[in-house]
């Protein structure tokens, strides 16, 4: 949906939780006239549509000009509490890197940026490669070199998802 065109309906945009108001204000501010956020909920009771649900997510991902990845367990850089490198920061033990839902948004996309809770910049995938290996066991070439799945044996991308949790309803 357009941000523009949601937000002139009678208040609908006040509605909205803060997080989706405040990418909308964001996306608008990088001068994108469209954005898409997936605060949605999949039918994950029955496998098969669970599984559909991640292909066509990836799909979307894969096709997307940018990627804004909003930690809001993450506190901005300028904290302190956010140093590179460092192994067990706040980056690191975000909730993010364990969801089932956010593997498609992490390898998908050819650009991928992450933000603070307070919508600070934290870095692109490239930039956090050494951290982003660190918190979900992903190979580094996966964000540095070469991002085409293909290039990477079945059992190795099984192993990216093992660690992480699609919660049941």
């Amino acid at each position: 949906w357009k941000c523009r065109e949601f937000e002139s309906k009678r208040g609908a945009f006040n509605e909205l939780s803060e997080k989706v108001r405040k990418f909308c204000d964001f996306a608008r501010m990088k001068g994108y006239a469209w954005a898409w956020i997936d605060t949605c909920c999949v039918d994950n009771t029955r496998q098969s549509k669970l599984l559909a649900a991640i292909s066509t997510l990836y799909y979307c991902y894969s096709h997307c000009a940018r990627c804004v990845v909003y930690l809001a367990d993450v506190p901005p850089e300028d904290d302190g509490a956010f140093e590179g490198g460092q192994l067990h920061t706040p980056f690191h033990r975000s909730k993010w890197h364990t969801r089932g839902w956010t593997l498609p948004e992490l390898i998908g996309p050819g650009h991928t940026e992450f933000y603070s809770c307070l919508w600070t910049y934290l870095g692109s995938v490239e930039e956090l490669a050494d951290m982003l290996v660190e918190a979900t066991g992903i190979t580094k070439n996966l964000f540095t070199v070469s991002p085409v799945l293909s290039e990477y044996s079945i059992a190795e991308r099984i192993s990216w998802a093992a660690q992480r949790q699609v919660k049941r309803l």
